[in-house]
């Protein structure tokens, strides 16, 4: 159930502002006494043709008063069922004037009736926000949640203030596992505010564990992500420590095969890095750089500080045990005056790194390495500074063009054939 606090804090305040602001806002019908009526509902209801919404937008106006307390409440309260009644009189099929009603009976404390005059409302008109935001409300206390979205979708599909504000909902409500099955039956109908959603409910830090939960049961059934923004899921994930989750989904988007034993993906710098941080990070700053360039199959880098530099990194699910590391350079002679150095570190509870790093120098030579990090996910990180001694710098952006990391036991077999740096999809079922 979603935490029924969720929905309360905000539709309670937001029953009353939506209904003067988005309500009136809504899109005008081809008559000029519809036009007035949004604008100026007083001169409306003395034109010789009454329109029906010129009373329901004057019963609408009074709802500000009721919450701001102006003139204590009753005689704003007396125009809201005053304006309500003569817009029905007026037009028996105006579904504001019905709602309207309806907040009337509810204010009274007859909820029932409130009930009954919002369906009704809604048999006239689908979209009638007035009648759906109070039956929200009311399904909240009574904790209906499969009811509430059904009124979300139609809400959604509205489009503006009311969207947006119901989206900020939907993003809290998404910290709770009971929404999951619901939010999931909703986009699997793949409704036209679907992109809107993953685009609004990814960037919340709170949420995104069960963002992730989400994007995994839509795989399952197959349905498409329209913001096409799983990357940014994943890497938020990661940010997050949610470590298990993300590489769940990066096996499930990625569905990549590879008979190499090397367990670094795109070793080869062959793909442009399409999942981070399961493939390649680069960083760059003023004084140093890297980027993956799959025209030249190398990972580029530049470093004119002293001072050791984190320039790329990528996550990988890495036991405790024996490696054997090997880095190519294109040209050694350009990188004579900078230090490399491939370093394998525990990932952190907050996707950070963790704990001592185990480190060897890039110079086209195979290393050994006796990882002991106990952790599920490690970091394979390249670093990089200029050599203090050095009294020039290289004339051009030093080109690395592979990275292995295989098991010791593998490691003879690895010697065996080119290190070509392939292999790169580590722990992804074949299938």
């Amino acid at each position: 159930m979603i935490a029924s606090h969720s929905i309360r804090g905000w539709l309670k305040p937001a029953a009353i502002l939506i209904l003067s602001s988005a309500l009136a806002a809504a899109s005008a019908t081809a008559s000029l006494s519809s036009v007035m009526a949004r604008a100026k509902p007083e001169l409306v209801v003395s034109l010789p043709i009454v329109d029906g919404d010129a009373y329901a937008y004057l019963a609408a106006a009074s709802l500000v008063g009721i919450e701001a307390g102006v003139g204590g409440g009753s005689a704003t309260r007396s125009n809201l069922r005053k304006n309500a009644r003569r817009a029905f009189e007026t037009e028996p099929t105006n579904s504001l004037a019905i709602s309207l009603l309806a907040l009337d009976r509810y204010l009274d404390g007859d909820t029932l009736g409130a009930r009954a005059l919002n369906a009704w409302a809604l048999e006239l008109s689908q979209r009638d926000r007035s009648a759906n935001l109070s039956l929200i409300e009311d399904a909240s206390e009574r904790g209906l949640v499969s009811f509430i979205l059904e009124r979300y979708d139609v809400l959604l599909r509205t489009g503006g203030a009311t969207s947006d504000a119901l989206f900020d909902v939907i993003a809290k409500a998404m910290q709770e596992d009971a929404i999951l099955p619901h939010i999931e039956a909703s986009l699997a109908e793949n409704p036209p505010w679907a992109e809107q959603f993953w685009l609004k409910v990814t960037p919340q830090p709170a949420a995104i564990r069960n963002v992730g939960r989400l994007r995994l049961r839509l795989l399952e059934n197959g349905s498409s992500n329209p913001a096409e923004n799983d990357p940014d899921i994943i890497r938020r994930l990661v940010g997050e420590g949610h470590f298990e989750i993300a590489y769940r989904l990066f096996t499930r988007l990625s569905q990549e095969q590879s008979e190499s034993s090397n367990l670094v993906r795109n070793g080869d710098f062959s793909d442009v890095p399409k999942y981070p941080p399961f493939d390649w990070v680069a960083f760059s700053d003023a004084r140093y750089g890297a980027e993956v360039d799959p025209v030249i199959g190398a990972l580029t880098l530049f470093t004119e500080s002293s001072s050791e530099t984190l320039i790329a990194r990528q996550l990988l699910r890495l036991p405790r045990g024996g490696y054997s590391v090997g880095a190519r350079v294109r040209d050694p002679e350009n990188a004579r005056s900078t230090s490399i150095t491939v370093r394998l570190r525990c990932a952190g509870a907050t996707g950070s790194v963790d704990g001592q790093a185990t480190a060897v120098a890039v110079d086209n030579k195979r290393h050994s390495i006796d990882y002991r990090e106990d952790c599920d996910f490690s970091w394979v990180e390249l670093w990089a500074s200029q050599k203090t001694s050095s009294t020039s710098s290289p004339s051009d952006d030093i080109a690395i063009e592979s990275i292995t990391l295989t098991p010791e036991n593998s490691a003879s077999a690895a010697h065996s054939r080119p290190e070509d740096g392939r292999g790169g999809r580590q722990g992804v079922p074949k299938r």
